[in-house]
């Protein structure tokens, strides 16, 4: 059993810091009475890259409203719907990290709403920025997922990250509208889900091919 000699306390598992003045322990480790929960333990780094990401998405989305001249009102809402989802993505890593399954299906509804409201009004804003915006927000937050969880993200949650791959090729189809005030935003975030995609096949191939194989068989 591991004990600080500053605090006094035992410690049992893997550990060789005290937990809560940092100090080097002393003895030797017994087994922890807990499972490992590795994906938990990877929370805070998980925040971190989640926020960096999120404030340069901010950034690049201002950067392309002014260049772009985009009514202030849609680049604000969104910026705010960006945020929303950071808040609720942040809160499940920290509170619920096996939610992660809930938050694609929350992404994949929303996609499909956007998708109906172009279907049904023939809308620009809809065609041009909401299902450009939505499956750019996808794929950065699958690219921060896999960089924090690596394998074991393709492993359980693959078939989300090859919806949200398809969805990000469907923006250029909808320039064929003629509906996309502005197809760059569409261009590049196919661009995206194709180098997501290749990253995938480079690192994960195995996982994404069986992946694919339990989505698309009969």
């Amino acid at each position: 059993m591991m004990r600080c000699p500053r605090c006094c306390i035992s410690f049992t598992g893997d550990l060789d810091r005290c937990a809560l003045c940092g100090a080097p322990l002393e003895g030797a480790p017994d087994p922890s009475p807990f499972p490992c929960v590795p994906i938990q333990r990877q929370s805070k780094r998980a925040r971190r890259i989640l926020g960096v990401a999120t404030l340069g998405t901010l950034i690049v989305w201002t950067v392309i409203c002014c260049a772009a001249r985009i009514p202030w009102t849609y680049g604000v809402a969104a910026a705010a719907a960006l945020l929303v989802g950071y808040l609720v993505t942040r809160n499940l890593m920290v509170h619920a990290p096996n939610a992660l399954r809930a938050v694609k299906r929350v992404c994949l509804a929303v996609m499909a709403c956007a998708l109906i409201w172009f279907a049904a009004t023939g809308s620009p804003v809809a065609s041009s920025w909401a299902i450009p915006a939505i499956s750019w927000a996808a794929i950065l937050f699958d690219m921060v997922l896999w960089a924090v969880f690596g394998s074991r993200l393709v492993a359980e949650y693959g078939k989300y990250l090859l919806y949200d791959i398809v969805f990000g090729a469907l923006p250029p189809l909808l320039i064929l509208t003629g509906t996309v005030a502005w197809p760059a935003l569409s261009w590049s975030c196919a661009a995206a889900a194709v180098a997501m995609l290749a990253a995938l096949l480079l690192v994960n191939r195995r996982a994404v091919g069986e992946e694919a194989r339990k989505l698309f068989s009969a």
